[in-house]
């Protein structure tokens, strides 16, 4: 059924631990900048030596402050305008001659909800700095999809893809189909989160084998990347647009159109049988037997 009011659900569920990050890392900042206050205070009290160590340690939190306040503030210019869903969170060890390092890994996906979107990986001692590299890499390698808009849709801004598309990478595999107005978005939570990001409302998507996220992620954008537009199959073909956009398509062999061509050859065929049989009349003249 339709899944639509889900969605926004869904993705207030997924930004929830970025915006908790986000949180501590400015209660952070408050903590550093009440510090900084108090040594600023006390340092004009202080011995020489006792002074110099001060001093040391309050450039320390200023610089801290400076790299925290610069960090936020790229964060929310980059991120203006963007849809960023958190897919995947795992904790990975690397096993080094000094014994393990935890790190994070994330797997993120993020689009203008217009058509671009992208998916990036990425790992970090820290979940919001993983996130954070991970945002960074899909900014910089979009794609891009065209959508069908619908002539004469209820809601504005209504579109579902032209063609059907059909994607694997490793044992994952991806099926997708067009789905007409008010289809919704019928798929997984995963799936679900990458539609979002591209801005695409109507769909159906089937996925089979691996559930594994890193390659359903990589089947979903392989499969969407695969789409020609109508007009490159016309331009590659010699054909007019609405020879081989799908509604046309699927129009012409419905079973109204094909018994209606099934007749018109029947028509033509007996036609042509016609016309020989007069050509052939006219070329030689039967002759009248007395």
């Amino acid at each position: 059924g339709r899944r639509r009011p889900k969605r926004d659900d869904d993705k207030r569920r997924g930004d929830g631990e970025e915006d908790e990050d986000r949180r501590q890392r400015l209660e952070r900042l408050n903590v550093l900048q009440q510090r900084l206050d108090d040594k600023a205070d006390h340092i004009g009290t202080l011995p020489t030596r006792q002074w110099r160590q001060q001093v040391t340690d309050y450039l320390t939190d200023a610089g801290q402050i400076f790299d925290l306040k610069e960090e936020l503030t790229q964060e929310d210019d980059v991120r203006k305008g963007w849809t960023v869903h958190i897919i995947d969170v795992r904790r990975v060890i690397k096993v080094t001659k000094r014994g393990g390092v935890m790190r994070v890994s994330a797997l993120v996906v993020a689009g203008d909800g217009n058509g671009t979107a992208s998916y990036g990986k990425a790992r970090a001692e820290e979940m919001s700095d993983a996130v954070s590299k991970a945002f960074r890499k899909a900014k910089a390698n979009p794609f891009y999809v065209e959508r069908y808009f619908y002539p004469k849709p209820l809601f504005p801004g209504d579109n579902t893809i032209f063609f059907p598309a059909k994607a694997k990478v490793s044992a994952s595999k991806v099926e997708m189909w067009p789905g007409s107005q008010f289809t919704g978005l019928r798929c997984n939570k995963t799936v679900m989160q990458i539609m979002d990001c591209f801005g695409i409302s109507d769909i159906n998507v089937k996925t089979r084998g691996s559930r594994n996220k890193t390659n359903m992620v990589k089947a979903v954008f392989k499969g969407l990347s695969s789409i020609r537009t109508p007009w490159e199959i016309a331009a590659a073909r010699g054909l007019s647009y609405r020879e081989v956009t799908y509604a046309e398509r699927r129009a012409m062999n419905s079973p109204t159109q094909r018994n209606k061509r099934i007749r018109a050859m029947a028509d033509e065929r007996r036609a042509a049988e016609r016309r020989e049989v007069l050509t052939s009349l006219q070329s030689d003249p039967p002759t009248s037997q007395l």
